[in-house]
């Protein structure tokens, strides 16, 4: 179970947010649970007649496996315990749509908090949010029967658990700690400028994937993206590589994600393979740039843009995709 948030600011584009989570039309099917667009009108108006910076907590729960409502309105009391909130002032809706590659369970809820209570005049608490909302997670995923999943925050979970005198779900959670760390494909703003551009980074990601496996070599890797309008160059961290739209459509390229994210590998092995067919890329249309040659040819920089890669409960002003 994967549990993301992300504080939204009082100025941030309410439109947008309520099309999103209210009608979402990626999903097969949206049911509203619990409240409604007017709720969201009402938590940015008390945060900013309070003068207060952040309006509504917007938090993305995804189970690898399937949960009943039942089971997520437990889930929810959990959470209002932890950070402060009580369930129903909560704003609840599921999606439901197919995973790609048929991995984890096709539905999801959006639940909207306020980040400011005007009755008992309390900002909701946004402390150390990641671990604590990996901790609520792995919690879940023991009471529910799911394998657990590899969370970015073992040792704090097990530290807090300690702490807790639950010292069983602890030494669960323990063993995660020696399994590699987990990288996300791609950050929760890649995500949402790449929705704005009208691409699908999900469907990109698995579309990259599936021609690297099929590819005998490097160049024949860059030859089929750009048969699917996509290109890969080299990128300004060492040994990282970049994949990209090629703007065939009249627009700007669009980052879709350094290579060995989008395929889960580790960078240096990605980096030899893509290295070795460096000689042989050199006589073709520079689809690849070699290392170190991104900045002499004009390559633009994607510092930025992977400077916070792993923020998902980054504060933003959109919605989590």
């Amino acid at each position: 179970m994967i549990i993301q948030a992300a504080r939204l600011r009082t100025n941030l584009d309410l439109a947008e947010l309520t099309r999103h989570v209210f009608a979402g039309p990626a999903n097969e099917e949206v049911v509203p649970l619990y409240g409604g667009p007017e709720d969201l009108v009402a938590m940015v108006d008390d945060a900013k007649a309070a003068g207060k910076p952040y309006a509504i907590r917007h938090l993305k729960i995804s189970p690898a496996e399937p949960m009943t409502r039942t089971q997520l309105g437990a889930l929810l009391c959990d959470l209002g315990a932890e950070f402060g909130f009580p369930p129903d002032r909560c704003v609840v809706i599921e999606h439901c749509k197919p995973r790609v590659g048929g991995k984890g369970y096709e539905r999801h809820w959006h639940v909207l908090v306020p980040e400011y209570d005007p009755v008992r005049r309390r900002v909701l608490n946004a402390h150390w949010m990641r671990p604590r909302q990996e901790k609520i997670a792995r919690l879940a995923e023991l009471r529910l029967g799911h394998a657990p999943v590899i969370g970015r925050w073992n040792a704090a979970v097990v530290r807090a658990l300690v702490a807790a005198d639950d010292e069983v779900a602890a030494a669960e959670v323990a063993k995660l700690a020696c399994a590699p760390r987990p990288e996300s494909a791609y950050s929760g703003r890649q995500h949402q400028a790449a929705a704005r551009q009208g691409i699908a980074l999900p469907e990109a990601q698995a579309t990259v994937t599936a021609v690297w496996q099929q590819s005998a070599s490097a160049a024949a890797f860059s030859a089929a993206l750009r048969d699917l309008g996509m290109t890969v160059r080299a990128g300004d961290k060492d040994r990282t590589w970049i994949i990209e739209t090629d703007g065939s459509d009249g627009g700007a390229p669009v980052l879709v994600g350094a290579l060995h994210r989008l395929l889960r590998q580790p960078k240096r092995a990605v980096d030899a393979r893509m290295r070795a067919a460096a000689p042989d890329l050199a006589s073709q249309d520079s689809a690849i740039i070699r290392p170190g040659e991104a900045a002499a040819q004009g390559g633009g920089s994607v510092g930025t843009a992977f400077k916070e890669e792993h923020d998902v409960t980054a504060n933003t002003n959109g919605p989590i995709r």
